[in-house]
């Protein structure tokens, strides 16, 4: 697994089983969160990861990394943003892609473009939403 794989699970309902077979279920966090900033084992040290409970509480008083996780699913359907699908590509996958990553993600000039109301005629607002929308599984790469 990855840490991009895994960092699309933050903040969702997860069960994760590490190598050790020890079941973790709760919510994954990654240390050095905010809202954690008070507890140094969970706010200090770099790439670790943990689950809470509902009472807000490190679920068996385990944070783990990557390479600790042998399986891991989550109830919740991920999404995925354009942006998040982009990152994830490798630099062959991008080479290949039809994107054109400069040019309108809709692929409408910026004159009399369907957005431009929506956007005041941005085309930089207009391209941050599109990065920030949810990607369509059914869309070509």
């Amino acid at each position: 697994m990855t840490r991009n794989k895994l960092e699309r699970y933050l903040g969702k309902c997860v069960t994760i089983t590490l190598l050790d077979n020890t079941v973790i279920e709760g919510t994954l966090h990654k240390t050095g969160e905010k809202a954690f900033e008070n507890n140094p084992n969970l706010s200090i040290p770099v790439n670790f990861y943990f689950c809470t409970d509902v009472n807000n509480k490190v679920v068996k008083n385990t944070a783990f990394r990557v390479s600790h996780i042998q399986r891991i699913s989550c109830c919740e359907k991920l999404r995925m943003t354009n942006f998040e699908k982009i990152k994830q590509m490798s630099i062959d996958e991008m080479a290949r892609s039809r994107m054109f990553f400069f040019d309108c993600p809709y692929g409408t000039p910026c004159v009399g473009c369907s957005k431009g109301k929506e956007f005041n005629n941005n085309c930089t607002d207009c391209t941050k939403h599109w990065l920030e929308s949810e990607a369509n599984e059914n869309e070509r790469d």
